[in-house]
């Protein structure tokens, strides 16, 4: 259901209930006078900000100059206008027309100059310079000297430009060329003296599309600095030309003579057979602040809820930023603290605000840039809120000793399933299903019935639904655990047993166990168990107890586990061998499989290893005398256990006989 709810002017809000979203998007809506505590904050506050019309309105930080032509008589205070063409004195004066500005062979001015105080700088304005089936009228705008052209004036200035020319000619073959200049200006020189002139391309070099181009509405924008002068159309920087007398971008940028911002056309529209007026829907131009804010008006949600959630719809250009800051009070007069939420992101951002709950909220936009060229804007704002739904008690259940006290806490839930802080409306405690008694703090001491009492302690506030926790009467278990050897070792199965203490309310009882010491309670069931540890160390293990009633209680021990030393089961060789042959000896041994093996080798039984711990089981030698050797080997595992054996291989020596020839 869509309503206008108080507060914001127009603002419209989307309620569901307890809830709402308001929604700001409009210039209007953003500047309405307060309707909500009026005595305290009358109208929003713009601290080095503005609220613009365009895309129907955006908060954005407030440049040196800026107009959106939204009157029909011309801001005296802010600019001076004049015909642009000697020849055409009596053309009528600059008029803004459903808020957009028609210049016919006339001009505006800036009032405040610039110069060696503001050496960065901007220029934007969305424009239109043709109106069809007419051509452009030589229309200029951006920066220039304090007088317009074809006035015989001689002048020491600077000028930034954008140009629509009606006839394209060899030296700038487009409808549409940047220009800028420094320096003496003089009415006898001819027209590119000294300037640095660059063709745009953006529409192609048909003047067909060139013209049509033209005639629709652009954000034309010139950022100009101590070293260099940028052009751009819609936000990105013009397309350059190589055509005629064309040089490239970005131009120099000397920004310590004079200037001014100009809007002009030099032909009437009735010339030479017709022009077109040039049309300027808002132009802004100077430096940005580098922060400012809008502080919203007061909205009344009527009652205490949660302000927890805004979103805004923006444009954070780099080196800017956008903060919210938001607050509430439940009487209007007492405000909590100022809470930033995180930075908005361009496009859609929903932050969520850490206020506590009150009846009343106000937000706060901070803008920042750390380029005075650019600001960022916010164009849409919704604030939500969500009303109290639940109460909420923790712990939901509890188990607790005959005459034990124990302390229950009681949340309100807002709608969205989140915590209200803060909340006005104390709880009532009461018990319901017997088990014990509450006072009005939550404090729950215990009776001496022992049982499980469903739904007893009940948490009521009027309006909002009730919470209910369940209480458990009666006695934990008394759990010991035993382990069955002295000294256990790896891979074998050892019996652990958990014993219980003889209790009525005991039957029946579950059994878990811990077996891997990883908090979880799966790894068997059961008063006794059989476990294998696969290497020698110290094991915990603890077992999980539950009775009837729910009771739970853990038993811990830890179970010390004995290395297992290797058995060597046979050791091969390739005897006998020939003299100087290689001796192969393979080894074979078995351990539980958690454990490595390592294997050595003395190959003259002298008590030192020739070949030490080797992963391999298999080693080779040779030996320069025939005759028996005998050779030890070792088995060792990772834990320090070991085996030995030993092996004889026969060496053999073979004489070589040559048969004797008689001649």
């Amino acid at each position: 259901m869509l309503t206008v709810l108080n507060g914001w002017g127009a603002a419209q809000a989307e309620s569901q209930g307890t809830s709402a979203v308001f929604r700001q998007d409009t210039r209007a809506e953003f500047l309405s006078a307060c309707t909500i505590l009026p005595e305290f904050f009358p109208a929003p506050v713009l601290s080095q900000s503005s609220v613009s019309p365009v895309k129907g309105g955006e908060l954005r930080l407030r440049p040196t100059i800026e107009d959106y032509f939204e009157a029909p008589e011309i801001n005296s205070a802010l600019w001076i206008s004049g015909y642009s063409n000697d020849a055409y004195p009596n053309v009528p004066s600059p008029q803004s027309i459903d808020g957009v500005l028609r210049l016919d062979a006339n001009y505006l001015r800036a009032q405040q100059p610039f110069g060696a105080e503001m050496p960065v700088r901007f220029f934007e304005s969305s424009t239109r310079f043709v109106t069809a089936p007419y051509p452009v009228a030589y229309a200029d705008i951006g920066f220039y000297r304090s007088m317009p052209p074809l006035r015989a004036v001689t002048e020491t200035s600077s000028i930034r430009l954008f140009v629509g020319q009606t006839v394209v000619d060899s030296g700038l073959p487009g409808h549409m060329y940047v220009r800028s200049k420094d320096g003496l200006f003089s009415p006898n020189d001819p027209p590119t003296q000294g300037s640095i002139d660059t063709v745009v391309g953006n529409w192609g070099e048909s003047q067909a599309e060139q013209m049509a181009a033209l005639d629709q509405f652009h954000t034309y924008a010139i950022h100009w600095d101590e070293s260099e002068t940028d052009y751009l159309i819609d936000g990105s920087p013009i397309i350059t030309t190589p055509l005629g007398l064309s040089k490239p971008t970005p131009h120099a940028g000397i920004s310590t003579l004079p200037t001014y911002v100009f809007l002009y056309s030099q032909d009437p529209t009735f010339f030479g057979g017709g022009r077109s007026p040039l049309l300027v829907d808002w132009v802004r131009a100077g430096a940005y602040p580098a922060q400012g804010s809008y502080t919203s008006c007061v909205q009344d949600a009527g009652e205490a809820v949660n302000w927890s959630r805004v979103a805004l719809s923006a444009s954070i250009p780099a080196q800017s930023g956008v903060v919210v800051e938001s607050r509430t009070s439940q009487d209007g007069v007492a405000w909590s603290d100022w809470n930033a939420t995180s930075a908005v992101a361009s496009g859609v951002t929903v932050l969520s605000m850490t206020n506590p709950s009150g009846r009343y909220f106000q937000y706060r936009v901070i803008f920042s840039t750390a380029n005075p060229t650019v600001t960022p804007e916010v164009e849409t704002v919704e604030s939500a809120y969500f009303g109290a739904q639940t109460v909420q008690i923790l712990p939901a259940t509890t188990f607790i000793a005959p005459g034990d006290v124990f302390p229950f806490h009681a949340n309100v839930l807002d709608a969205n399933g989140e915590k209200m802080v803060a909340y006005p409306t104390p709880v009532a405690w009461s018990v319901v299903n017997g088990g014990g008694t509450i006072d009005s703090n939550g404090q729950f001491t215990a009776g001496f019935t022992s049982g499980n009492f469903v739904d007893t302690v009940v948490a009521a506030i009027p309006g909002v639904q009730q919470g209910i926790a369940t209480v458990t009467v009666g006695n934990a278990p008394i759990v010991t655990l035993q382990v069955c050897c002295n000294e256990a070792k790896e891979g074998i199965p050892v019996v652990l047993s958990a014993a219980v203490e003889p209790n009525p309310e005991h039957p029946p009882l579950y059994f878990q166990w811990d077996l891997n010491n990883n908090g979880e309670y799966n790894d068997a069931t059961g008063a006794t168990v059989e476990y294998s540890f696969p290497q020698e160390g110290d094991y915990p293990v603890a077992v999980l107890v539950t009775n009837s009633l729910g009771f739970t209680n853990t038993a811990r021990t830890s179970v010390t586990v004995l290395n297992v030393a290797p058995l060597i089961t046979s050791v091969n060789t390739n005897t006998p061998v020939k003299l100087g042959e290689e001796v192969i000896v393979d080894v074979m041994a078995v351990d539980v499989p958690a454990d490595l093996l390592f294997y050595s080798f003395d190959w003259n039984d002298d008590g030192k290893f020739d070949v030490i711990d080797q992963p391999s089981n298999r080693a080779l030698s040779s030996f320069a005398t025939s005759g028996e050797h005998r050779i030890r080997v070792r088995v060792r595992d990772d834990g320090g256990g070991e085996a030995l054996d030993a092996v004889v291989v026969r060496v053999e020596s073979y004489m070589v006989f040559m048969p004797l020839t008689l001649r």
